[in-house]
Formats: C-alpha cells, structure tokens, sequence
C-alpha cells in the first residue's frame, strides 16, 4: 500500500473559534488531533490509543478511532479512503460510513484490470470488487493468471 497518514504531534488547529471548554475536552478524549482540512474538508484526523478516526469541525466523532491506517481521500475511488484494521482493509466514504467493509488482505487500484472494478485478496483468494463497494467477482481464483483469463474470457462472450 502507498503512503498512509499518521499523526507525529498533539496539534489543534481550527479555522473555527472553540470554547476553551471544547478544545480541553478533545484534548482529554484524543492522543493527537491533526489539522482540519488536511484530509478532508472540515474533517481532523484523530488518534486514541493507537486508533485512528476523524471529528468534524464541531468536535464530534465522524468516524470512530477504529483504524490502524486511513489513506487520503480519493486516492483509490472519489470520496473513499482506504483504512486498515487489524491487518485487514477497506474502505470509508466521505460520510465516514465504512463502504467496503475491513476483510481484505490486500486491494488494488480501480481500473486496473476492469473499468470501476478493483483486484482484491483475502486468505489468498482473488477476485473484485466494484466502485460501489460490491464484490463483484466472488474470492475463488488462487492465480491472477486465472482470474485474468476468465475475466478475458468474460469480457469476450458474444
């Protein structure tokens, strides 16, 4: 996988005026809070006990500190982050609702193989995904050999 986002320091950065309550009160709840914006537009990525998530511009919790890794957005589908979880990845979407849940081993670009679809692999089993978050081509190929021929073959079919 590329580059991941991790937090280094303990900064708060808003572009909106918080209470001295609210800003002590963030700083009790997260290890670190990153820049607003950075990631996404009024979102801040944030870090509890090793976990990642993100809280919006009000200070709430967009998405939970569930994650190991998050990605910026959009490098993989339009307004999706790739995320790790224990090992496992998947994506959310700029809702913060995980679309594609954390199963897979591993998951390639969209558009690699087949326009809007994306290879992934979970306990060495290959198959897709589509942009929509479905798997598409359920995890039976051992081979990417296999799975490129019948994807040909697919593609071919009068």
């Amino acid at each position: 996988m590329k580059t991941f986002i991790f937090l280094s320091t303990a900064i708060l950065i808003s572009p909106f005026s918080w209470s001295q309550t609210i800003k002590e009160s963030l700083q009790k709840k997260y290890d670190e809070i990153g820049t607003f914006g950075l990631n996404h537009d009024d979102w801040a990525i944030v870090k509890k006990d090793n976990r990642l998530g993100f809280i919006d511009n009000k200070g709430d919790e967009v998405v939970p500190t569930i994650y190991d890794e998050i990605e910026l957005f959009s490098m993989y589908n339009d307004d999706w982050a790739l995320v790790k979880k224990d090992n496992h990845l998947g994506f959310i979407d700029n809702k913060g609702d995980e679309v594609v849940p954390t199963i897979y081993d591993e998951i390639e670009l969209f558009d690699m193989y087949h326009k809007d679809w994306a290879l992934v692999k979970k306990d060495n089993r290959l198959g897709f995904i589509d942009n929509k978050g479905d798997e598409v081509v359920p995890l039976k190929f051992k081979q990417l050999e296999d799975l490129k021929k019948w994807l040909d073959d697919e593609t071919n079919k009068p």
